[in-house]
């Protein structure tokens, strides 16, 4: 497994915060730090286990580490897919399963499960693997009908 670690450095006072709202704009502050964090995850697509934001004095320095995952994984989570649109939860179900168990934290397949579940009326389980999405991905909006 390789090493694709990501470290961006930028200068504070270069960024434009007359867009974040009053609480968030001291970059001192704990809110500018999670604003920073909630955009990287809205636009670029990142991972919560995987990015690190660290603000000292005028510098951010984001340490961001794509995560890998084999082929495999990326053809089984899109068969599951093509299972959930041919009406096939069952067994779309096992293969979700199974996904979740060997990537956790990927928002896609708890999304997908979460709503498996619901289908299959098992709402208390659905409810707790769409939050556990949703504390990912904040901004898994789809995931957020709880």
């Amino acid at each position: 497994m390789s090493n694709n670690r990501i470290i961006l450095v930028i200068k504070a006072s270069d960024i434009d915060v007359s867009s974040l709202s009053e609480d968030k704009r001291d970059i001192k502050s704990r809110a500018f730090k999670d604003a920073v964090y909630d955009h990287l995850l809205k636009n670029y697509g990142v991972s919560g286990e995987n990015i690190l934001v660290h603000i000292q004095n005028d510098i951010i320095t984001i340490e961001w580490t794509p995560l890998e995952k084999d082929e495999s994984f990326n053809a089984e989570y899109q068969r599951s897919l093509r299972l959930l649109t041919d009406g096939k939860l069952e067994e779309a179900r096992f293969i979700l399963e199974d996904l979740a168990f060997r990537s956790p934290k990927d928002p896609n397949v708890l999304y997908n499960l979460g709503m498996v579940y619901s289908e299959f009326h098992e709402l208390d389980i659905a409810i707790d693997t769409l939050k556990r999405c949703v504390n990912i991905a904040p901004l898994y909006l789809t995931a957020c009908f709880l």
